[in-house]
């Protein structure tokens, strides 16, 4: 009921915490300074003190500062060793992903799953994976504690353990999937299919 409340309008944005304006800067019309001069229209802005229906508003989001971005395919690679390997499981860190990228290796292993949040900023992640161990097929093999958030994935997972288009394994503590969009196909063969999904297997 609180959080209904507070989105009605109108209502103060003294405090936005738990809103979906949330750590936004809002700007409202500033009808006293904004013009129309021969043909030239002037919109001033000014800091929002509440918000009511009917008036124009500017948001901004400003946008967090990553621990690790990846633009590039080897990028990703780079991501996926640092995890891999334990050298880096980006607990409490930010990974953002900055461009359309092609993957064909997995992040995260049982010993050593991502620990840290991935903000897949709106872009996607074309998929060409398959498992020749049995130890699970997805972009995020294995996470623990983790935030998986706009992303998108296409192209093709293929295997039989823990296998899927997202998240092979969600391991213990916390994991969060949030505004993703999964279309890749994935196909379980070999062996008993077992926690094949199309989002997380497992």
């Amino acid at each position: 009921d609180s959080y209904w409340n507070t989105l009605c309008l109108p209502f103060s944005i003294d405090n936005t915490g738990g809103t979906p304006l949330e750590g936004a800067i809002i700007k409202e019309l500033d009808v006293t300074t904004s013009s129309l001069t021969d043909g030239l229209l002037t919109l001033n802005f000014k800091d929002a003190t509440g918000i009511v229906a009917g008036k124009p508003y500017i948001v901004k989001w400003t946008l967090t500062e990553a621990d690790f971005t990846v633009t590039t395919d080897a990028e990703w690679e780079t991501l996926a060793s640092n995890v891999n390997n334990g050298t880096e499981e980006y607990s409490g860190k930010l990974v953002r992903l900055g461009a359309d990228i092609n993957v064909s290796t997995m992040v995260g292993t049982s010993e050593h799953p991502f620990q840290g949040t991935f903000d897949g900023d709106g872009h996607t992640l074309t998929l060409s994976l398959s498992d020749t161990e049995n130890q699970g097929t997805a972009p995020f093999r294995y996470i623990s504690d983790a935030t998986i958030m706009n992303v998108k994935t296409t192209g093709t997972v293929t295997g039989n353990l823990h296998c899927a288009g997202l998240v092979g394994f969600a391991k213990g503590g916390t994991n969060i999937i949030k505004n993703c969009n999964v279309a890749a196909s994935v196909i379980c063969s070999g062996g008993d299919h077992s926690h094949c999904g199309g989002i997380v297997g497992h």
